[in-house]
């Protein structure tokens, strides 16, 4: 018969490997920080959607667009960004019950909205349309659909942006999905565990994922690229 003997020191050791971080990737850069921080702070904003219905389409993806744009864009690449006005009240031309706007052909200055917006508040699923005509120069069309789980304490769900736009005479095309996998917030809305992952294009540059896991403290971001 064996007989195995296990020192303190080796016990201490084991326990130590079992309660070592187990995220994977690389310490994210500013740019990252930036963006995974914005986009979480957006995230947890989604319920002051229900208080403005009719400025909730273009909101919603503008408070997506630029942190996405900022992580899929390789270093050093211009992208002229889609020209905005002033956010718009589309409240005359929606239809609203307890949880659910209803955007009809929208039309309002620059902007035509489609789409609808349900279980307003923690719980947001959306699926919109937003064409916009700025000028000859300066157009596009912008689509999002979001399944979202937001509180103070968690964040949960994924979120589609698909945005194609002309400015300054360019072509540009945003495509890109973006997960959120149990991100869990401390008291003061830092992200302390869960997940981010952005995955997608910008222009004709290849699909890039990154996947931004948070914790054990706040500040703690490591990228999987």
């Amino acid at each position: 018969m064996k007989v195995c003997t296990v020192t303190v020191l080796a016990a201490a050791l084991a326990l130590t490997a079992c309660a070592e971080d187990d995220r994977s990737g690389q310490e994210a850069t500013a740019k990252e920080r930036a963006a995974a921080t914005s986009l979480v702070n957006q995230v947890r904003a989604i319920d002051t959607l229900a208080a403005q219905p009719g400025e909730a389409p273009q909101l919603l993806a503008a408070s997506t667009f630029l942190p996405v744009v900022s992580m899929l864009a390789p270093d050093g690449m211009s992208v002229a960004l889609p020209g905005r006005d002033h956010v718009r009240d589309l409240r005359p031309c929606i239809t609203q019950t307890s949880d659910t706007v209803v955007y009809t052909d929208c039309e309002i200055a620059e902007h035509v909205v489609e789409g609808s917006l349900s279980g307003l508040g923690e719980r947001l699923k959306a699926e919109l349309v937003d064409v916009f005509v700025m000028s000859p120069e300066n157009h596009g069309a912008s689509t999002v659909k979001a399944t979202i789980n937001s509180s103070n304490a968690r964040i949960d769900g994924s979120l589609e942006l698909d945005v194609m736009w002309t400015a300054a005479g360019t072509d540009n095309t945003v495509d890109a999905t973006v997960q959120f996998a149990d991100v869990v917030l401390d008291q003061a809305g830092c992200a302390v565990a869960g997940s981010i992952t952005v995955s997608g294009h910008v222009g004709d540059q290849p699909n890039t994922t990154r996947t931004l896991s948070f914790g054990p403290s706040c500040g703690d971001l490591l990228v999987a690229r």
